[in-house]
C-alpha cells in the first residue's frame, strides 16, 4: 500500500515486464512511498554504473514490446497510481541478482531488502524533485495559478521561457517534467481537495506551454470545487468563478482506477455518446485492446475475466456480462464485439439483449466466428463424445493446433509466449502469466465445445456437419448486423477453405472486412479503427 493509501497488485505489472525479451526478472516496490518503482533484472547483466548502457536499456524496454513499448504498456493497464516513470527503474548488479523460489519466482522481499540503499537513494532523489519550497496559491485565481506554474517551471527548465514556449522544445526532459508533474500534485493534494489520482498520468506532456499548464490546472480546482459544492466546502470562496476556463472536451482515455483491482467491465476510453463494449480474448486480459485505446474517438469499454466471472458455462458468462453493461449503461442501442475464442460468447450476449428488446446496432467479430469450433482441429474425440465435455487430451491438441501457432509470427516476443505455452503444455515451470492464460484457453474453449454438444437435437449423433448447423441455428434469430474482421496473416491461416471463418454461412448478408495483419496486430490497423468508429458516434 502506496503512503497515500492506494493500493498496487504487483504481479500482472511484473508480468508485463517478463514478456519483455530484455528483462529476466522484475520486482516492484514502493510499500509506504508516494510512487511505486521496479527493480529489473536484464536478460543480459551489465554494470548500471555505466551509464551509457543503463540509459541503453531504459530507453529499450520503453520502446519493444509488440510496438507498444514495454513500460507504457504497464502503464496503460496499471491505475494511475501504479504507473512507473523511468527513472523509478532500477537494474540490478550482476554482483547482486535476485534469489529466487524453488518455483522460479524472485524472493520479493529478499530481492528489496538487498537493495535497500540503492531504493532509498532513489527516494531521496524524488523527493527532492518536488520543489516543496515553491508555496501554493492562498487563493486559486487564474493569475495566482499562472504565477505559480510559471515559478514551479522556470525553476526546473533553466533555458529563458516565455508562457507560449513549448518547454520540451527547449530542453526539457522526462526527469525535469516529473518534478514539474510532483511539484504541481503535491500542492493540489494540499489545497484543493482534488483527488490527484484521477488526474492523467502525461498531463505536464499534454499541457507543453506555462499558459495551457496553467489553464488545465485551474480548470481541475474548479472541478475539484464544484464537486465539493454539495460538501459545503469553501473552497470555492477562494474562486475567481467568473475567470473559470470553459469546460474541457472528454476525457484523455486513460484506463480507469481500478482495472486491477477486479473490475469486469473497464472503462478504457469514456468519450460520452454509444460505446464500442469489446470482450476480452482468450487469454481473458484487455491488454489486446490497448493499441484501439489509444486512438479511439468514440467510447471504448472493454469485458475481462475477472474472480467474479462465473467460469462455468457459456450462457452464465454472459448473463453475468449482461448485468454488468446493463448496471452501467441501463438502456440501448447497444455497440458489442470480442475478440479469438470469445465470438460465442458475443452472440449469446447479443441475444439476450434482443429477447429483452433492446437494440443491438452493431456486432463485430474480431479474428474468430462460432462456425470454427466445428472445424476439424476441433473435431472431437470418441471420449469427448461420450461424455459431452472435452478431454485433456482434446483440450491439449486444439491448443497446440490453434493457440500455440497464432503465436508463431514475426514477433520476439510472441514466439517466446508461444515456446512458454508449448513447455507449460509439457508440464514445465512457466511464469505466472502463462499459466493463467493457458487456464483460460483451456477453460472457455471447454465450455465452448460443451456449449455445441448441448445444441445438438436429442439422439443426434455427433458429426461436424450436425454441430455447424446446430450452431448455424442457433446463431439464426439474431438480427444485429455482423461485422467480421479478419487477419490476412491471422487465424486464418489455420483454416484456408473458409476465407471468411464462416461468417456467411449463418449470415449471407454479414459484412467481412480483410485486413492486412497478424492475429495480435490487427488491434494497430486504421481499417478496423475506422470501421469500427462509423457506429454510433452519435446517441
Amino acid at each position: 500500500m502506496l503512503s497515500t493509501g492506494e493500493k498496487t497488485n504487483p504481479v500482472p505489472l511484473e508480468t508485463l515486464f517478463l514478456q519483455d525479451l530484455h528483462v529476466a526478472a522484475a520486482v516492484m516496490f514502493g510499500r509506504g512511498r508516494f510512487q511505486n518503482g521496479v527493480l529489473i533484472q536484464p536478460e543480459d547483466p551489465f554494470e548500471p554504473g555505466d551509464t551509457a548502457k543503463l540509459t541503453a536499456f531504459r530507453n529499450a524496454i520503453w520502446q519493444v514490446f509488440s510496438r507498444m513499448p514495454t513500460v507504457e504498456k504497464v502503464n496503460n493497464y496499471a491505475p494511475t497510481h501504479s504507473r512507473i516513470f523511468k527513472e523509478m527503474i532500477i537494474v540490478t548488479r550482476p554482483s547482486k541478482p535476485f534469489e529466487y523460489t524453488p518455483k522460479g519466482t524472485p524472493r520479493r522481499q529478499v530481492c528489496i531488502a538487498a537493495y535497500e540503499e540503492e531504493i532509498e537513494a532513489l527516494y531521496a532523489a524524488v523527493k527532492e524533485s518536488s520543489q516543496p519550497e515553491i508555496i501554493p496559491p492562498a487563493q486559486w485565481t487564474v493569475d495566482s495559478t499562472l504565477h505559480f506554474i510559471r515559478n514551479v517551471v522556470e525553476k526546473v527548465v533553466l533555458a529563458p521561457l516565455t508562457d507560449d514556449t513549448d518547454f520540451f522544445q527547449v530542453g526539457c526532459d522526462s526527469l525535469q517534467a516529473t518534478w514539474i508533474r510532483n511539484t504541481i500534485l503535491r500542492s493540489l493534494r494540499a489545497t484543493s481537495g482534488l483527488h490527484i489520482h484521477k488526474v492523467p498520468f502525461s498531463f505536464v506532456y499534454n499541457h507543453p506551454t506555462i499558459r495551457t499548464l496553467s489553464a488545465y490546472v485551474f480548470d481541475l480546482v474548479v472541478q475539484a470545487a464544484d464537486t465539493a459544492r454539495g460538501k459545503e466546502s469553501g473552497v470555492l470562496d477562494s474562486l475567481s468563478a467568473s475567470a473559470a476556463p470553459e469546460p474541457r472536451g472528454p476525457s484523455t482515455g486513460y484506463p480507469s482506477d481500478n482495472i486491477l483491482a477486479g473490475s469486469t467491465l473497464e472503462k478504457l476510453v469514456d468519450n460520452g455518446g454509444l460505446p464500442l463494449i469489446l470482450i476480452h480474448g482468450g487469454s481473458g486480459n484487455i491488454l489486446s485492446f490497448l493499441p484501439l485505446m489509444q486512438k479511439m474517438k468514440t467510447s471504448l469499454w472493454a469485458l475481462q475475466l475477472t474472480e467474479e466471472v462465473p467460469l462455468t458455462t457459456v450462457d452464465a458468462i454472459a448473463n453475468h456480462y449482461f448485468e454488468k453493461i446493463k448496471a452501467a449503461r441501463p438502456h440501448g442501442p447497444y455497440r458489442l464485439g470480442a475478440y479469438c475464442v470469445t465470438g460465442i460468447i458475443l452472440f449469446a450476449l447479443a441475444k439476450l439483449f434482443e429477447a429483452n428488446g433492446d437494440q443491438v446496432a452493431q456486432l463485430s467479430v474480431i479474428e474468430s466466428f462460432p462456425l470454427l469450433f466445428t472445424c476439424t482441429p476441433f473435431e472431437p474425440d470418441e471420449e469427448s463424445i461420450r461424455q459431452q465435455s472435452p478431454t485433456a487430451a482434446m483440450e491439449d491438441r486444439a491448443i497446440r493446433e490453434i493457440a500455440v501457432p497464432v503465436f508463431d509470427i514475426d514477433s520476439p516476443s510472441h514466439l517466446h509466449v508461444a515456446k512458454q505455452l508449448i513447455a507449460a503444455l509439457d508440464g514445465q515451470e512457466a511464469p505466472p502469466f502463462i499459466t493463467a492464460m493457458l487456464h483460460n484457453y483451456k477453460r472457455l474453449y471447454s465450455m465452448i465445445c460443451e456449449f455445441i454438444f448441448e445444441l445438438l437435437p436429442p439422439g443426434q449423433p455427433y458429426s461436424s456437419g450436425a454441430a455447424r448447423r446446430a450452431v448455424i441455428d442457433w446463431l439464426a434469430p439474431v438480427q444485429a448486423p455482423v461485422t467480421t474482421f479478419v487477419a490476412s496473416e491471422g487465424i486464418i491461416k489455420l483454416f484456408p477453405e473458409w476465407d471468411d471463418l464462416g461468417t456467411c454461412q449463418a449470415f449471407p448478408n454479414a459484412r467481412v472486412v480483410k485486413i492486412p495483419s497478424n492475429h495480435y496486430s490487427i488491434f494497430e490497423s486504421d481499417i478496423l479503427l475506422n470501421s469500427m468508429q462509423h457506429w454510433g458516434e452519435t446517441e
